[in-house]
């Protein structure tokens, strides 16, 4: 589940908007991805955590672009087992070790400087997951103190993935990601 998604705006809270490119670093300690999966039966909820991500993004005359790459292998459900099942028998991490998200030009407000909140912002990408490429789309935000948080959501069965299943408990198809950052100027 390739939470990645989008740690990518951290640029906005890093830089200037001159129009030389501003390159920013992800600092790993504030970063995170978080996704969520509704079972069926709907009481179930299977959550989980990873890493935060790698990958450039640039920011230059007020386009932000660049990619992410997550690290699957870090996903963690909080069970073992789960983890393993969803890492071997669905992700194929072994084959498939990195969701990438690959954003679209993102056009930035030519007066925002560091340190100015934006509030929600949709951009739009390409997804690369389980070795499938497919479009996303999501909300962003960034505060003044530079965490940015993006979300958005994708379908398993869009990227070949099959549904999880384990004992009666089916995962939907629909999975949520969340990614909160903090960034750092280089």
């Amino acid at each position: 589940m390739d939470k990645l998604a989008f740690l990518f705006l951290s640029i906005l809270a890093a830089g200037s908007m001159a129009s030389a490119a501003v390159k920013t670093d992800f600092l790993p300690i504030a970063s995170k991805v978080e996704f969520e999966a509704i079972g069926r039966p709907s009481m179930m909820k299977v959550k989980g955590t990873g890493e935060g991500p790698t990958g450039k993004i640039s920011l230059e005359k007020n386009q932000l672009t660049g990619s992410l790459n997550i690290k699957l292998s870090a996903l963690k459900t909080g069970i073992e087992l789960r983890d393993e099942h969803m890492k071997d028998k669905y992700l194929h991490v072994k084959d498939h070790p990195e969701a990438i998200l690959t954003l679209n030009p993102i056009s930035i407000p030519e007066n925002w400087t560091p340190g100015t909140a934006i509030a929600e912002k949709s951009f739009t990408g390409k997804l690369k997951l389980h070795g499938v490429e497919n479009p996303v789309s999501g909300l962003f935000s960034v505060t003044g103190d530079q965490t940015v948080t993006a979300k958005f959501e994708f379908k398993l069965t869009d990227f070949k993935i099959d549904i999880p299943s384990y004992l009666g408990v089916t995962i939907a198809d629909l999975v949520k990601v969340k990614t909160e950052f903090k960034t750092k100027v280089q």
